[in-house]
């Protein structure tokens, strides 16, 4: 869209006056014997020359004196940029709040243009300043003084008010901003993408900035959200201007409804003005922030309505093929099982009428957005030999291959210098492109099914993988597993029948129980190994012990190994599983009966005024071994704490015989 240019470093002000008092009280022009007295031509180059050397108090001094010169000869475009650039070495020398002492303080130009573009560098730093201090700001409370209040007092609703009254005031002038390209403001307004005769003029840029700040759901007022429903939508899609303008700095009006007005306001004026496709995308602007606003299906088809039946009368329009984008953006975001085949189809018939243009193009990748090609990966973590173990998730693609490389589990963990224990990363890139699969039968390929509604669908895959051990798979959606216009995922894989369980006792010590995955029955003579867990100094061996009849082992806190957490490998035969969540020691807490409460009220929400009735309910008891028993005749104290954690009234009662 649009942004504010800050010219020299990248900062933001705010401000607690009223520029328009500064000019009503006499401090604005000099007088023409002023005027006459400014000594030196205004010398940019040397403030330019001064910054790139980082001598912002030289810079700020030389600006002063070209402000004071412009301002005495009446030079407002002079005048403006030495305000602005004035104040922004006084950011960068001394913060926000002494840069806005001296931005109310000066006189600004009175002329439109130039109260326009100090308006909008206000407001934007209004903005900036809000959201750089974002946490602190939104801790203050209003303060109410007859004097003035300095901006580290204010809120974020007073911040965000004086930014929609600055906005306000530029808005007011649309009439006179509308002969006016926003190639007139380069110095001070980035300009957009936008074709000229789309969003070429400065009333398209104020509109479309003034809107994108109101429709911030984020400086919304609480009822503002939660009362969506109580607007009309139809009216705000229909959109139609009335001739009693609403207060656009009356924070009392919804933020949508001023929105509706602004662009509103600016589709008609193309449309008065013959401005056909500018019209067309203020429309769409103002369809695309209620989409954002309203979520639920019955809203967002009735915004699609209103697109699909202005489209087709604009057809001949070069901008109808950004409509079309637009519209297939809508059905592509709703929730119809045939929504992306309807989104594409629409996108596509944008593309072919105009396939130059910037709508046409947006149409294309669109299309190409939808038809792309993607999968991903999930196993088990450990499954027996040929089991259906891998889940893909992919769309709009036919055909996978699979490569399995064989690992040595403990000596890849015994070397690992990674907190990560499997590899990932550039060690799988360093295995698929340097090491061959382990055997010709460890390689494979998978047809996938169609995905004809371009959405995502899972797939399950069997490895042919017979030998137990510890495997990388790698997948390819190229068989020679080339990066190039390719996706390569990978996943660690166990090909055994171990399935190992951990707790932690009682008593403190980790018990672990090994059974068999095909059968669940208890393994007995399977070596667990407790491994402590330390990238930097490598994972070692800590512990290990054999199962019993009960497939059981168990292990005490290991000595001087408080600082570690802990993981569990175990071996039986060939096979081998990894229990790789982090095992922490714990001591056994200490168990002693506790004395706690319910406490009930008659429903969830009270209004002020409104009376509160509860019960409470006194309990006493172990939770160790789950015995509770109500606890009669206890004094207790309730107490009832508002938002700010603060005590409203303290109330001591004694239970009855029932606690």
């Amino acid at each position: 869209m649009y942004a504010i240019v800050l010219i020299v470093l990248m900062c933001a002000f705010g401000a607690g006056c009223d520029p328009n008092t500064a000019v009503a009280s006499g401090a604005g022009r000099p007088s023409s014997q002023e005027g006459d007295q400014m000594a030196k031509p205004l010398d940019w180059k040397a403030v330019d020359t001064l910054i790139s050397e980082q001598k912002y108090e030289q810079a700020a001094a030389a600006v002063a004196e070209i402000r004071e010169a412009a301002r005495a000869a009446d030079n407002t475009e002079q005048w403006t940029k030495a305000l602005v650039k004035e104040t922004q070495l006084r950011l960068a020398l001394h913060g926000y709040e002494t840069a806005v002492r001296f931005f109310r303080e000066q006189p600004w130009p009175d002329d439109a243009r130039s109260r326009a573009i100090l308006n909008l560098y206000y407001a934007n730093g209004l903005m900036t300043y809000l959201e750089a201090y974002d946490w602190e700001i939104r801790q203050r409370e209003k303060v109410e003084s007859k004097e003035e209040i300095d901006l580290k007092a204010w809120t974020e609703e007073e911040i965000f008010r004086e930014a929609v009254r600055a906005f306000g005031e530029v808005w007011a002038q649309r009439e006179a901003l509308g002969r006016e390209p926003v190639s007139t403001l380069a110095e001070y307004l980035v300009p957009n993408t936008y074709p000229p005769e789309i969003r070429g003029t400065l009333r398209d840029a104020v509109s479309y900035l003034f809107a994108e700040l109101l429709a911030n759901t984020g400086h919304w007022r609480p009822e503002q959200s939660n009362e969506l429903y109580a607007l009309d939508l139809a009216a705000l899609i229909r959109g139609n201007r009335s001739d009693a303008t609403p207060d656009l700095t009356d924070m009392g009006i919804h933020p949508l409804l001023k929105v509706g007005t602004i662009l509103a306001d600016l589709e008609t004026w193309h449309i008065e003005s013959d401005r056909p496709e500018a019209a067309l995308e203020a429309r769409l602007e103002r369809l695309r922030l209620l989409w954002a606003s309203f979520t639920q299906a019955d809203d967002r088809a009735a915004i699609m309505d209103d697109l699909k039946t202005r489209l087709p009368r604009l057809r001949g329009l070069p901008w109808w093929a950004e409509g079309m984008a637009q519209l297939s953006e809508f059905v592509r975001q709703g929730d119809s099982p045939n929504g992306l085949v309807e989104a594409r189809a629409i996108a596509e018939e944008g593309h072919r009428a105009y396939p130059s243009s910037i709508g046409g193009q947006h149409c294309l990748s669109i299309v190409k957005e939808i038809e792309r090609p993607d999968y991903s990966l999930m196993s088990m973590s450990t499954d027996g030999p040929r089991k259906r173990s891998v889940q893909i998730t992919h769309k709009n693609l036919s055909k996978l291959y699979f490569r399995a490389y064989r690992l040595d589990l403990e000596e890849w963990i015994r070397n690992s210098t990674d907190y990560n224990l499997l590899p990932s990363g550039e060690e799988v890139k360093k295995l698929v492109h340097n090491q061959s699969p382990y055997l010709e039968l460890q390689q494979w390929e998978m047809d996938l099914p169609e995905t004809p509604d371009y959405r995502f669908h899972r797939t399950y895959s069997t490895p042919t993988l017979d030998i137990p051990g510890f495997y990388i798979i790698a997948a390819s959606a190229r068989v020679d597993f080339s990066t190039a216009d390719n996706r390569l995922y990978s996943i660690p894989f166990i090909v055994s029948d171990l399935v190992l369980v951990s707790r932690q006792d009682e008593g403190g010590a980790l018990e672990g129980r090994v059974v068999s995955g095909a059968t669940g029955a208890p393994l007995a003579k399977a070596k667990v190994s407790l491994w402590a867990r330390n990238w930097r100094q490598g994972h070692r061996s800590v512990a290990s012990g054999l199962t019993d009849q009960s497939g059981l082992v168990r292990f005490d806190r290991p000595r001087d190994q408080d600082s570690r957490n802990f993981f569990l490998i175990v071996q039986r035969g060939e096979e081998t599983s990894l229990d790789q969540s982090n095992i922490w020691f714990h001591d056994a807490p200490q168990q002693t009966e506790t004395t706690a409460s319910l406490l009930y009220t008659d429903r969830s929400v009270y209004r002020p005024m409104q009376k509160v009735f509860w019960k409470v309910l006194v309990y006493r008891g172990r939770h160790d071994v789950g015995r509770f028993t109500v606890s009669p005749a206890t004094v207790t104290a309730v107490s009832l704490i508002d938002p700010n954690s603060q005590t409203v009234e303290t109330v001591t009662v004694t239970t009855n015989q029932f606690g």
